[in-house]
């Protein structure tokens, strides 16, 4: 194949498929990861998962069910997120807040550096002061 086939094969590619929220829960409990950041790349998807039902105009918990895996997908992938890097140390604040445990979430935010992510961390402890665990927009 030379240079012009292949810019023409990239040019119309097929888009991009992600599982679902069923085949991510799925694919956790059998536990098809290798390793910690395959089960935490797992995980953050199925936590976004959850979050696009709300972008999607549906509610976050269809049943008692999928609110027991939304909490211990959120506890589990605390526990696996980096505490050293600045992004991480951000989502496990925001994990906190959609767990509804704000003084926490307020907590690990006044850990980061000042200068790290300013905007968005007023945002979350406003939400937080508000009591709003819910899935907000940034």
């Amino acid at each position: 194949m030379n240079g012009n086939e292949a810019k023409t094969e990239w040019k119309n590619p097929d888009p991009a498929e992600f599982l679902s929220l069923d085949e991510y829960i799925e694919a956790i409990n059998f536990e098809v990861y290798r390793n910690k950041n395959e089960e935490c790349f797992l995980r953050i998807r199925l936590w976004w998962a959850f979050n696009d039902r709300i972008r999607d105009g549906k509610k976050i918990f269809l049943n008692k069910n999928d609110k027991e895996i939304y909490e211990l997908n959120c506890k589990k992938l605390i526990e696996l997120l980096n505490k050293n890097t600045e992004g991480e140390i951000l989502m496990r604040a925001e994990l906190y807040r959609n767990l509804g445990n704000y003084i926490e979430c307020i907590n690990i935010l006044e850990t980061m550096d000042k200068d790290d992510y300013p905007i968005l961390k007023d945002i979350i402890k406003k939400e937080c002061e508000n009591n709003n665990k819910n899935v907000i927009e940034y």
